[in-house]
Protein backbone atom coordinates (compact mmCIF):
# COMPACT_ATOMS: atom_id res chain seq x y z
CA UNK A 1 0.00 0.00 0.00
CA UNK A 2 1.49 3.54 -1.02
CA UNK A 3 0.66 6.80 0.33
CA UNK A 4 -3.09 7.78 1.21
CA UNK A 5 -3.86 4.16 1.18
CA UNK A 6 -3.54 3.69 -2.34
CA UNK A 7 -3.24 0.38 -3.89
CA UNK A 8 -1.53 -0.93 -6.28
CA UNK A 9 -3.11 -3.69 -8.11
CA UNK A 10 -3.40 -5.84 -10.99
CA UNK A 11 -7.17 -5.84 -11.72
CA UNK A 12 -10.49 -4.71 -10.22
CA UNK A 13 -11.14 -7.79 -9.35
CA UNK A 14 -8.36 -7.91 -6.82
CA UNK A 15 -9.59 -4.29 -5.71
CA UNK A 16 -12.82 -5.51 -5.31
CA UNK A 17 -11.39 -8.76 -3.29
CA UNK A 18 -8.75 -6.07 -0.92
CA UNK A 19 -12.33 -4.21 -0.41
CA UNK A 20 -14.29 -7.52 0.91
CA UNK A 21 -11.41 -8.35 3.57
CA UNK A 22 -11.19 -5.33 4.77
CA UNK A 23 -14.82 -4.85 5.54
CA UNK A 24 -14.18 -8.26 7.57
CA UNK A 25 -16.07 -10.64 4.88
CA UNK A 26 -14.58 -14.25 5.65
CA UNK A 27 -17.05 -16.36 3.08
CA UNK A 28 -18.36 -15.40 -0.09
CA UNK A 29 -21.15 -17.05 -1.29
CA UNK A 30 -21.49 -17.38 -4.96
CA UNK A 31 -22.83 -18.20 -8.76
CA UNK A 32 -19.46 -18.61 -10.18
CA UNK A 33 -19.19 -17.17 -14.07
CA UNK A 34 -16.03 -16.21 -16.04
CA UNK A 35 -17.34 -12.71 -15.04
CA UNK A 36 -16.61 -12.68 -11.99
CA UNK A 37 -13.37 -15.04 -11.68
CA UNK A 38 -11.58 -12.13 -11.23
CA UNK A 39 -13.14 -11.17 -7.78
CA UNK A 40 -12.86 -14.71 -7.03
CA UNK A 41 -9.11 -15.58 -7.51
CA UNK A 42 -8.73 -11.96 -5.34
CA UNK A 43 -10.78 -13.32 -2.84
CA UNK A 44 -8.92 -16.37 -2.66
CA UNK A 45 -5.65 -15.04 -2.89
CA UNK A 46 -6.54 -12.93 0.11
CA UNK A 47 -7.68 -15.67 2.44
CA UNK A 48 -11.40 -15.41 1.97
CA UNK A 49 -13.15 -18.75 1.61
CA UNK A 50 -15.40 -18.42 -1.94
CA UNK A 51 -18.43 -21.01 -1.69
CA UNK A 52 -20.05 -21.80 -4.66
CA UNK A 53 -23.99 -22.08 -4.88
CA UNK A 54 -25.90 -23.35 -7.44
CA UNK A 55 -29.08 -21.31 -8.73
CA UNK A 56 -31.84 -23.90 -9.31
Amino acid sequence: MGDGGVVDSGNAGELVALALKRAGVSHLFTLNGGHIWPILTGATEHGIRVIDVRHE
